[in-house]
């Protein structure tokens, strides 16, 4: 998984769409993983 800042400077760049959806689903994923280990840790 790539750094914040790359992610959200690398669409801005002009990336076609499909990468697009791509980064908002990695995004979405990782968030959802770092929730489920916080949970687990918890």
């Amino acid at each position: 998984m790539g750094d914040a800042r790359e992610a959200i400077v690398e669409p801005a760049k002009g990336a076609d769409l499909k990468h697009v959806l791509l980064w908002i689903k990695e995004i979405s994923f990782g968030k959802l993983f770092w929730h489920f280990i916080y949970c687990k840790v918890r």
